[in-house]
């Protein structure tokens, strides 16, 4: 029982954090990960625009805490079998195989987020943030 009061705990500051960090990212005009261009500045989101981000924002992280929090297990499994005497290379493969499963799936969702708060946005807007997304020819 304590063990699992003390792991709803972690879940609830984790997704306190994650929040606290959407809201944050977004009043310096950031996207979160990767938006080392401050993008979303750019863009001069509504408050209506601004407030659907982190909306969607926080139901990404929300949805992909368990993929997340089952690649850091995954990875210790992994540790440890490579730590072994004699590793079992089978089990090492499953293991990259089921982390990657799982970091394709996490990207898939923050790409349908991204997709998803594109209909919100202006022609202008949209115009703006297709540039960085596209590659220079």
């Amino acid at each position: 029982m304590k063990m699992r009061n003390g792991i709803v705990g972690l879940l609830l500051i984790g997704f306190l954090f994650s929040s606290i960090a959407s809201a944050s990212a977004l009043e310096k005009g950031g996207f979160g990960r990767g938006d080392k261009t401050g993008f979303f500045r750019q863009l001069a989101l509504t408050p209506e625009q601004k407030a659907k981000w982190l909306e969607l924002n926080q139901g990404l992280e929300r949805e992909i805490l368990p993929l997340r929090q089952k690649n850091q297990a995954l990875s210790l499994k992994m540790e440890d079998e490579m730590g072994k005497d004699k590793p079992d290379q089978k089990v090492i493969e499953n293991l990259v195989k089921e982390i990657n499963e799982n970091q394709v799936a996490m990207q898939l969702k923050r790409i349908n987020v991204l997709l998803k708060f594109r209909e919100n946005l202006s022609p202008e807007q949209r115009q703006k943030m297709k540039r960085p997304l596209t590659r220079k020819k």
